[in-house]
């Protein structure tokens, strides 16, 4: 197969965000789609998420919805059947080989993002942009050797304004408990740290998912606000002091800016992730169950703030550029 530099490719992204599993999927996709759409590539996605934020894809891809896996395979074939898809992206934790291998009949190629390491792939890359950590060399026996890797954090997936250098004063404490409905525990952690009298004020982002509204805000440091389904996030990380998020693609993009961060994580992929960080000199890692002990949490952040990590945006440039120019310039070496 010859190199595809200069074509306009047509690429199919699979991913889906909701209440239960965030919009970390949508957003990385996002930031991969729109990138393809201004080289002049034809993007469509494809998600079973009816309320998919339109500030995360490019207003020049489509979008269709479907009901489950098996139709969204029947509108592969559909599109497949009026031209060429050169690539699928799939980014969804429960779709494995057995599926990309129906998939494969009507694309050329498929790039799969993963970061868990527990399924087998059949894909011509495999791209896990976590830091580096352990669970990684599980892929070894679950991803032909054929497969081409892209691992690691120069491969990240985040917006261009997060390799910005910027020059802001440090003045508030962001809070971010991921896309999904995390109401519960938001409303706990700003109780405690009401109680605990955090001086700083708190930004606190979330997404239409949340039942919460500015009464949340009562009761906390002058300059507090509460930022519903920001575009962009970078403006608000910038002025932090320190930050308090669940582990997930938010981690990296504090990471990139240089924001030392309590990193909360639940799941062992989220562990390795948060402790790897810790490691690194970007945070504390902090386990979800103790997020109802006052004192852990105003000892792990005060802990936080001592760190003065170095941006990881230093040195590197956009791994959505890297990407891309994978994509556009692949040969089959089978």
């Amino acid at each position: 197969m010859l190199p595809i530099r200069n074509k306009n490719l047509e690429v199919l992204v699979r991913a889906d965000g909701d209440s239960k599993t965030g919009l970390g999927h949508l957003a990385r996709c996002g930031v991969l789609a729109n990138l393809l759409v201004k080289r002049g590539h034809s993007v469509t996605l494809l998600t079973m998420s009816s309320k998919t934020p339109r500030e995360m894809i490019s207003s020049d891809a489509a979008i269709f919805i479907v009901a489950d896996d098996d139709e969204c395979l029947t509108k592969m074939r559909s599109i497949g059947e009026r031209k060429p898809i050169d690539w699928l992206v799939v980014d969804h934790y429960s779709l494995d080989a057995s599926w990309e291998r129906e998939a494969s009949k009507y694309v050329s190629r498929i790039l799969v993002i993963d970061d868990l390491a527990n399924r087998p792939h059949q894909c011509d890359i495999l791209l896990d942009q976590n830091i580096e950590n352990s669970l990684q060399n599980r892929y070894k026996s679950l991803i032909s050797s054929k497969t081409k890797f892209l691992l690691g954090m120069d491969y990240l997936l985040a917006r261009d304004s997060f390799y910005l250098e910027f020059s802001v004063k440090s003045e508030s404490l962001f809070i971010f408990l991921g896309g999904g409905d995390h109401t519960k525990e938001l409303i706990t952690l700003i109780d405690l740290l009401k109680r605990g009298r955090v001086s700083l004020p708190l930004v606190i982002m979330i997404t239409d998912n949340y039942r919460v509204n500015s009464s949340i805000l009562s009761g906390l440091p002058n300059g507090s606000e509460l930022c519903l389904s920001v575009s962009d996030p970078s403006k608000l990380m910038r002025k932090a002091r320190c930050a308090i998020v669940r582990c997930g693609f938010v981690v990296y993009e504090l990471a990139l800016l240089g924001v030392p961060m309590v990193i909360i994580f639940e799941t062992e992929v989220q562990r390795e992730v948060a402790s790897c960080f810790e490691r690194a000199a970007h945070g504390i890692a902090f386990e979800e169950s103790k997020l109802v002990d006052i004192t852990a949490v105003l000892n792990a952040l005060e802990a936080a703030i001592s760190v003065e990590p170095t941006p990881l945006r230093m040195g590197r440039s956009s791994g959505a550029m890297k990407v891309v120019d994978i994509m556009e310039t692949y040969v089959d070496e089978s």
